[in-house]
């Protein structure tokens, strides 16, 4: 086992409610999803592109095991790392402090996992940390823009926020305010 983002991941506390307003995961628990999606991709592809030519020069067989076949794999002469990166990198809206942990200590994979990451995209913490700001950021653009349209409407609401982070604590600070558990857990 080895360990990936070992420094962790910190996030904002508007950061946080965002996501949870549309999450039934924790931020943590969505982070580890993502990074097996990311392990996923890494290996077959790696085996879509290589496992052919592994089985012409091993004619008598090739084992049975991704813990084994992966190290062969990227230890063969003609292979190439492929140096992916995050497809969207976009940066959440922050005027909070991002001091609030998601993940300490990192998460644990297997060996082959590991050097199927570093195998396959340019920096595979990096990339993890990519997804998890653009999550933060998607969420948090569709909140502002679900919520302003509701402040607009309410004769009650005199000002609106212009930030991000100010918006989302007016409204998650409101009494009536229920996260994405909380509307599924009064409609069972």
């Amino acid at each position: 086992m080895k360990k990936l983002c070992s420094t962790g991941f910190k996030a904002s506390s508007a950061d946080q409610k965002a996501l949870s307003h549309y999450l039934l995961d924790t931020p943590k628990e969505w982070a580890n999803k993502a990074l097996k999606g990311l392990i996923n991709k890494a290996v077959k592809t790696i085996l879509r592109d290589y496992l052919e030519e592994l089985k012409e020069k091993n004619p008598n067989g090739i084992p049975a095991t991704l813990e084994k076949l992966i190290p062969l794999i990227i230890a063969m002469p003609t292979f190439e790392k492929y140096n992916r990166e995050a497809t969207e990198k976009r940066k959440a809206q922050r005027d909070e402090l991002a001091d609030n942990e998601i993940w300490s200590g990192g998460f644990d994979v297997e060996d082959y996992e590991f050097d199927a990451l570093y195998a396959f995209y340019e920096d595979p913490e990096q990339t993890l940390i990519d997804y998890m700001e653009n999550k933060i950021a998607i969420r948090k653009e569709k909140f502002v823009k679900e919520n302003e349209e509701k402040l607009m409407k309410d004769p009650e609401t005199l000002t609106i926020p212009s930030r991000y982070d100010s918006l989302i604590n007016l409204v998650t600070g409101k009494q009536e305010y229920k996260n994405r558990a909380q509307q599924e857990a009064e409609s069972i």
